[in-house]
């Protein structure tokens, strides 16, 4: 791959990144301002079962169709239509476990919520194979336009039904609305079309690679999204939007930073897989340009977190203060986590994925258990314990 057009991609993608993130940010702020922490945290319950369901139907082939740099249209037809039935499975099965969700957490409004949000599921499911073609092919030009439609017209959506009173149903909008005008759009910019074929072949050998990344993102998704169950649970929707909070404001420089380089980096280490040369001085060019930056703007963040979070979210969010600022340390850990993994899937190790993947998330697990002893603050903490962790075991063995 050229250098120039590596360079393009550099530049596209981070114009995408900038520009859905900045926007939705505005639109995350006037949302926050609009509807109450209870609202936020009722939704973010929502988040563990979706993600699940969303990894069961890509099942890491996405993953390995960028990864493969033969793939077929065969191939990409036959993980379209794997990832539409197990789409339409999932979105019933989720339906269908709604009452059983909401009895669990004793909110009615749970049953009629994750019926409509599984419908999610089965949208990006349907687009999903347009944005995995395009990532690979480094179009981040095209992915610009369709993030920035999709982002801006969602926004206005959630707004316009959150300044009408529908609470939390604003925030069940705006997804549904992204994930839907985003899919429209995947459908009318890309050229690509699947075949009314399934290829048992090419099935058995993206999964030999998929199915071991499914697995490591399953465990992952267990781990990252397991805290809203047992904030969610234990100490009420109140406190889990207060943490959702200082996750997702957390998580928007280090989204950006960290999407700026990995989204590239992932196709382009792909591409020099057999070159270790090559592929180990970039994964050196990444790791460094990405600390200089996410250090000092985590270590900003979390000295100006008081003033930040009262000032443009409001005084009803300034509990989440004192855990944006547990939550800044991980952040700095972070990307280099994701570029070793990035290396590590690039050259194709997928069982060794999966293994680190056991040990890091079984001692996460173990940590995010004991930290729930101690309040919200102890799950904060214990997250910065499994950064460390995962840090330390990642640059070993990339």
């Amino acid at each position: 791959m050229s250098r120039s057009k590596a360079k393009s991609a550099f530049i596209w993608n981070g114009l995408d990144v900038l520009m859905r993130n900045g926007v939705g940010f505005i639109i995350s702020v006037v949302l926050a301002r609009l509807l109450v922490p209870e609202d936020f945290g009722t939704l973010a319950l929502l988040a563990l079962f979706l993600g699940i369901a969303n990894l069961f139907v890509n099942a890491g082939f996405s993953v390995a169709l960028i990864q493969k740099q033969n793939a077929t249209h065969t191939d990409e037809s036959t993980v379209f239509w794997f990832n539409i039935a197990s789409a339409f499975i999932l979105t019933l099965a989720l339906m269908a476990f709604s009452p059983w969700l909401a009895a669990f957490f004793s909110l009615p409004i749970l049953s009629p919520l994750t019926k409509f949000m599984a419908c999610n599921i089965f949208i990006s499911a349907v687009g999903s194979i347009h944005n995995v073609l395009l990532v690979k092919q480094l179009d981040f030009k095209t992915l610009i336009k369709v993030g920035s439609v999709s982002t801006i017209i969602s926004g206005c959506i959630g707004i316009y039904m959150a300044i009408a009173g529908y609470g939390i149903w604003a925030l069940a909008g705006h997804a549904i609305s992204s994930a839907l005008v985003r899919t429209v759009l995947l459908w009318v910019v890309s050229s690509w079309r699947p075949k009314f074929r399934f290829s048992y072949s090419s099935f058995r050998k993206l999964s030999s690679f998929g199915g071991w990344i499914f697995a490591a993102h399953s465990l992952d998704t267990i781990y990252q999204r397991g805290y809203t169950i047992l904030i969610g649970k234990f100490y009420g929707t109140h406190a889990l939007g207060i943490y959702n909070r200082a996750d997702s404001t957390q998580q928007l420089p280090i989204g950006i930073l960290t999407s700026l380089v990995t989204r590239v980096t992932f196709p382009l280490f792909s591409s020099v897989n057999k070159d270790t040369v090559r592929l180990l001085r970039g994964v050196k060019l990444s790791v460094r340009s990405i600390t200089l930056v996410t250090t000092p703007a985590m270590v900003g963040l979390g000295v100006l977190a008081e003033p930040f979070i009262g000032v443009i979210f409001g005084e009803q969010w300034l509990p989440a203060v004192p855990i944006l600022q547990v939550l800044c340390i991980t952040g700095i850990l972070w990307p280099l986590h994701a570029i070793n993994l990035n290396a590590l899937q690039a050259q194709g190790h997928a069982k060794l994925f999966f293994r680190l993947a056991i040990i890091k998330k079984t001692i996460g697990i173990f940590t995010l258990i004991i930290g729930s002893f101690f309040g919200v603050m102890g799950i904060a903490w214990s997250r910065v314990i499994q950064s460390f962790i995962s840090v330390l075991i990642n640059a070993y063995y990339t």
